[in-house]
């Protein structure tokens, strides 16, 4: 079954399925732009973790005899109250989570079992984008991880929900939406076809020839008018004026110093 369409109708469809083009796009883009602010949260928060992770392996490695979840906590606020910006500033959570190696509470230090530190891991669900900053390090016997917590909500309101950011995107979707205007009723016009058969285009098409066909007529008749006539027939002499008048092709055969100076 076919639904035929009016011109009405496809530029309704053609407005439609632009504004959705155009809001797939803005979406895209917010979403871009949220993906960059997080990849910009996540490396400076990473820069942050890992030399917050070297201050704690040096707290526990010249304090042996402290090697303990509290003593690595109250560190860890003495460290953050010293930072700048603050954690609350940055909207930022910080967790230490240390783990110690056997007889490190007696001053021993272990040497590893791997040679190389592990990365830095990133955790991210829908509303909490956590970063993992490993604390153990080559010879060290101090484990565990230090985590910086980020909620996602606050990072889309500084960047997708931002006003100045939702101004702009106002603003592309009226020209987007404009431009989308332009281009479906310019081609909704460029497939109009003129009709002669119909309308007030055939009666004008009909007087216009009308009027051509009576004016190349009344021409080849007053054409035809003209070679009819017969040529005036040629005055006798006798019969030319007499007085001053001098006919004019007398005048022409007469010799130049025959006429008399000039005047």
């Amino acid at each position: 079954m076919r639904i035929k369409l009016g011109r009405r109708g496809k530029v309704a469809i053609g407005l439609v399925a632009g504004e959705l083009m155009v809001v797939l796009l803005l979406v895209a883009n917010g979403w871009l732009e949220l993906d960059r602010e997080e990849q910009r949260v996540v490396l400076q928060s990473r820069m942050a973790g890992e030399q917050a992770a070297r201050e704690v392996r040096g707290f526990f490695r010249e304090h042996p005899d402290q090697h303990t979840r509290a003593a690595g906590q109250a560190f860890l606020s003495d460290y953050l109250a010293r930072r700048s910006p603050a954690p609350s500033e940055t909207n930022e959570e910080w967790e230490l989570d240390p783990a110690f190696a056997a007889g490190a509470a007696s001053g021993g230090v272990g040497t590893g079992t791997a040679s190389a530190r592990p990365p830095v891991q990133l955790r991210r669900d829908f509303h909490k984008l956590t970063l993992a900053v490993p604390l153990w390090a080559p010879g060290e016997t101090v484990g565990g991880e230090l985590r910086i917590v980020h909620d996602r909500r606050r990072i889309a309101e500084h960047s997708v929900l931002d006003p100045a950011w939702l101004f702009f995107q106002l603003v592309l979707f009226a020209f987007l939406s404009f431009q989308v205007w332009l281009t479906v009723v310019s081609l909704a016009r460029r497939d109009r076809v003129t009709v002669f058969e119909k309308g007030y285009l055939k009666e004008h098409a009909i007087g216009a020839l009308k009027l051509q066909h009576r004016l190349l007529g009344q021409i080849i008749r007053d054409h035809e008018d003209e070679e009819s006539e017969p040529a005036p027939a040629a005055r006798p002499a006798g019969d030319a004026p007499r007085g001053k008048v001098i006919p004019l092709d007398k005048a022409a055969r007469k010799p130049a110093e025959d006429r008399g100076p000039r005047r």
